[in-house]
């Protein structure tokens, strides 16, 4: 049980680093035009 929360945060911490990630990228390509 505690192992399938651990699991689920790691997963959520991992989801939004790559939307940080990708919003980065998003924001430097419209900012390089």
């Amino acid at each position: 049980m505690l192992f399938a929360l651990l699991v689920d945060i790691s997963y959520a911490i991992m989801g939004a680093g790559i939307g940080a990630g990708l919003a980065a990228i998003g924001a430097e390509i419209r900012s390089g035009e």
